[in-house]
């Protein structure tokens, strides 16, 4: 996962776990404030070029013990399924050794979250971060999204639940499952129309009926090296190389 992506998932993921009860609330906002402090400190390190052994720690692990602790106390309730989230989503280690014990850890704390919590509508940025992650690590976020479609009809959860589902079956193996994954990502269009998981729909829905190997692409007008307008459908039979550049 970028460092972006990561950001903006636990960004989301914060904002929305925010409106649980008092204790989490509190522990949300001292993470945050902590979490902003070791980024500044960080960026002052990098910039005065200090060791990468010698940069400050980030403030997760202190956390991920708090709100353990927290989920542990009040089993069952929403409290405890926030901090649950809340674990799953941020809990992440530099030390590969202990990012695998924490990955194994993850397996048993997602069955126990989806478990006790498989119908709540806070587990959004959850259904989210497997929707928008089913094609990198497929078999895992799928897991979690069948549970998702079995248990949740939120309105929250269930547009990333269509939306991921939706995706692998639009690029399926065989036809039928294509139009498959085409009427899940039109179903979701047509009845959350305004959710986000709809516009990353669209895009996904065009792709698939206009990018595929096969496919007439869709047609744009523009000018050559000399300034003369020219269409891409005026190379139709043709062999044409697109070459997109840019600076970033």
């Amino acid at each position: 996962m970028t460092t972006r992506v990561f950001a903006a998932l636990l960004l989301a993921a914060t904002l929305l776990s925010a409106q649980g009860g008092s204790r989490f609330e509190t522990l949300v906002s001292e993470f945050a404030k902590a979490n902003n402090a070791w980024m500044q400190a960080m960026k002052a390190a990098r910039s005065a070029g200090t060791p990468t052994a010698e940069l400050p720690a980030p403030p997760t692990p202190e956390f991920a013990t708090r709100f353990r602790t927290l989920s542990e106390e009040n089993p069952g309730t929403e409290e405890s399924g926030r901090a649950l989230l809340w674990l799953f989503v941020n809990e992440r280690s530099r030390d590969t050794e202990e990012q695998r014990k924490i990955t194994a850890a993850h397996e048993a704390l997602l069955d126990k979250l989806l478990s006790a919590h498989g119908d709540a509508s806070f587990l959004e940025p959850l259904a989210q971060q497997c929707a928008r992650m089913v094609s990198f690590r497929k078999e895992p976020n799928l897991r979690v999204l069948r549970a998702l479609a079995e248990k949740n009809q939120s309105d929250a959860v269930r547009p990333w639940v269509l939306y991921g589902l939706g995706s692998v079956d639009a690029n399926g193996a065989t036809e039928a499952t294509k139009a498959s994954g085409r009427a899940q990502l039109k179903e979701l269009c047509l009845k959350y129309p305004a959710s986000e998981a709809a516009k990353a729909a669209m895009g996904t829905l065009f792709e698939a009926e206009h990018l595929g190997l096969g496919a007439t692409p869709p047609d744009f007008e523009t000018v050559d090296a000399d300034g003369v307008a020219f269409k891409l459908s005026d190379y139709r039979g043709k062999v044409v190389v697109l070459d997109y550049w840019g600076f970033w």
